[in-house]
């Protein structure tokens, strides 16, 4: 079974429009006619049977819908099984943002165009997700002047950045005119709408990429 769960998407949102400009690998299954011009390395007028060709990702999927896709996907090593045991050893020394701005959006979208390899995509997507969330988030909330890592994609960006603002506010409130008694309900609550506030945000936008379990799990933190 996958771990996938489809990330609602619009032609009209921009980082859609980023995450599918990306290139992905291809190899045609079928000649294709009148479609040599997209191998840019070459002056053919077809695209032969077994040709490997780079496309942007919303090419390729216009070219791969129908019941029978004239493309194969060669998977991207950033969704491949050695990547998910680099990230089991050390997530937060992958550079994400290098091998794929826009990974988790870009994942989401390839494995809609090709069902065939959502199981292997899908897993990558938890996996690293799983590896790097608890890093994000401490380096979010531990030191405000720590820097913003220019390590993470799009989304784990944005992450960051909503971790941070909650840890500012927090900050701004500790340090007020009121005293604050340990143990106390007025303690319990300010600590509990803090973490609520903080994980608000990566709680969203999750369900629209991984499965119930690591939901479930999220919601217990």
């Amino acid at each position: 079974m996958a771990y996938f769960l489809r990330m609602e998407s619009s032609y009209l949102e921009l980082v859609d429009i980023l995450a599918t400009e990306e290139k992905v690998k291809v190899k045609v299954n079928k000649d294709i006619r009148k479609l040599g011009y997209l191998d840019p390395n070459g002056n053919r007028e077809n695209l032969p049977k077994g040709f490997v060709v780079e496309l942007p990702l919303w090419i390729a999927r216009e070219l791969s819908s129908g019941t029978q896709p004239p493309l194969n996907l060669i998977l991207p090593p950033v969704f491949k099984s050695g990547h998910q045991q680099v990230m089991s050893a050390c997530a937060e020394l992958v550079n994400l943002h290098k091998a794929s701005p826009y990974y988790y959006q870009f994942g989401v979208h390839l494995a809609n165009c090709f069902p065939s390899q959502r199981t292997e995509i899908s897993s990558s997507l938890k996996s690293t997700f799983l590896g790097r969330f608890s890093w994000i988030m401490n380096t979010a909330v531990n030191d405000s002047r720590v820097d913003k890592p220019r390590t993470l994609d799009a989304w784990e960006s944005e992450m960051f950045d909503e971790g941070r603002k909650s840890y500012v506010r927090f900050q701004k409130w500790s340090q007020g005119p009121h005293t604050l008694r340990f143990g106390s309900n007025t303690c319990i609550n300010c600590i509990e709408n803090f973490y609520g506030d903080f994980l608000k945000y990566s709680k969203q936008s999750l369900k629209h990429i991984i499965n119930k379990n690591v939901k479930k799990f999220l919601y217990t933190v």
